[in-house]
């Protein structure tokens, strides 16, 4: 940790870079240090200098590393929480794609294990009461897309991390995540940016799983019939995200393919799907 500093100078940047690595393989061997309260505030201190470094792999080494003490370390993230919420918010703008992957990487992890906690009657740290404040963060970070219509593979950037970490968070505080997302995606939905529109399927079909049936029924019902005519988009990226809900809608939802109301229309939008390009056809 001795090496870890904020420092530019390119001969301080190769020992800083090797020893965030190594200080993520350090951490299985730490739990000693994190019971001493001055070894321990050391190396949060150290973790959240390399967080602030100009090189990206330094601060994707920190992410990381703040990510596997969390887990590890968890009764101790207490002491912390608040400057960790300040550093990966700041972190979810980053504008490299795997600095802002590994900041929303790190609250996917953390609300996947305060639901493991909760469902077990352990007591968590705190993320319920923040996660609803950090909703809008979340899906913010849905419209970093980095990459274009035309691309046929997309990378592990922010807009795809933050879908992950969406999903975890809408099984963990369930019907509170409902209000701000379809405020986002009705709104998106009708712009003429087709990354607006994109981010806006990808919210929605991020809350499939989590809030209560009917709650989700009484928005999807009306909703719907408009999803199915975005069929005719001729944007690529824009109907496989389409596929992508539809699939989470009946993986999540079946009984709404029985319902006579739509099942028409569904099927019908389906099975031409079925002769679209193969991102959107599987």
């Amino acid at each position: 940790t001795n090496n870890i500093n904020a420092s530019q100078r390119q001969e301080d940047i190769e020992p800083c870079r090797l020893a965030s690595k190594a200080l993520i393989y350090s951490v299985p061997f730490a739990s000693q240090n994190f019971k001493v309260e001055n070894e321990r505030n050391y190396i949060m201190e150290r973790l959240f200098l390399a967080c602030t470094h100009q090189h990206e792999e330094i601060v994707e080494n920190a992410l990381h590393c703040l990510r596997e003490i969390t887990t590890q370390e968890y009764e101790c993230m207490q002491f912390y929480f608040n400057k960790i919420c300040e550093v990966t918010a700041n972190l979810a703008k980053h504008p490299s794609s795997r600095v802002g992957a590994q900041a929303y990487e790190y609250w996917t992890t953390l609300v996947e294990d305060e639901t493991e906690r909760s469902t077990k009657g352990v007591k968590c740290i705190g993320t319920f009461t923040l996660a609803k404040k950090t909703n809008q963060l979340i899906i913010e970070g849905l419209c970093i897309i980095n990459f274009d219509e035309d691309e046929d593979d997309e990378d592990w950037g922010h807009a795809l991390s933050a879908a992950c970490c969406l999903q975890k968070l809408a099984i963990y505080i369930k019907n509170d995540v409902m209000d701000p997302v379809i405020n986002f995606a009705s709104t998106h939905i009708v712009s003429n940016n087709w990354k607006e529109r994109y981010a806006a399927l990808i919210a929605l079909g991020s809350i499939t799983d989590g809030p209560e049936r009917n709650k989700f029924m009484e928005v999807i019902m009306s909703a719907l019939p408009g999803l199915l005519q975005m069929f005719k988009e001729p944007n690529n990226k824009i109907r496989e995200a389409l596929s992508w809900v539809l699939h989470r809608i009946c993986e999540h939802h079946p009984h709404l393919v029985a319902n006579p109301q739509i099942s028409g229309e569904f099927i019908s939008r389906l099975m031409q799907g079925l002769s679209d390009k193969p991102r959107i056809s599987n």
